[in-house]
């Protein structure tokens, strides 16, 4: 680590975000995809928005007296994960995007059509049999952004 960057670990120690001068970066451990992953990353929100308010990669703008975050899909139970176990680090929220009772789910899942993400594509190869993907984005993007009926 050199003079220009600060390194913040979670308590598990599952993640390391490096703040560089000109560049963000976080380096996230692959863990196996039959791992649940929403404490987890609960964590880390947690972690990003303690440094986010600490002020130490805003120097120039100065420490920020407010948080928002704004949640989409799965952002959202993330967000209200965060919430829930400690309401205190963040002022407000916004979740958009995803309305349990707005969306036939039966529809939902068809469209998602989930398939072993490592047996799709030449990229998802290094990941095991946990991870899934959809057999077609575009299905999917139709159907989620659907008015409801």
């Amino acid at each position: 680590m050199d003079s220009f960057g600060t390194e913040v670990c979670d308590p598990r120690g599952i993640f390391r975000l490096i703040v560089c001068s000109l560049e963000h970066r976080l380096l996230v451990q692959r863990m196996s995809g039959f791992v649940s992953q929403l404490d987890i990353q609960t964590l880390v929100l947690s972690s990003l928005v303690s440094f986010d308010r600490s002020g130490q990669h805003t120097s120039l703008a100065g420490t920020p007296t407010s948080s928002l975050l704004v949640g989409y899909s799965y952002g959202s139970f993330l967000s209200n994960s965060l919430v829930a176990a400690e309401p205190t680090p963040v002022d407000g929220v916004i979740m958009t995007g995803y309305g349990l009772k707005g969306i036939d789910q039966q529809i939902e899942l068809q469209s998602f059509a989930p398939r072993v993400a490592n047996l799709q594509s030449p990229r998802s190869e290094a990941y095991d049999a946990g991870y899934v993907a959809t057999r077609d984005l575009f299905s999917q993007i139709n159907t989620f952004f659907k008015a409801p009926d």
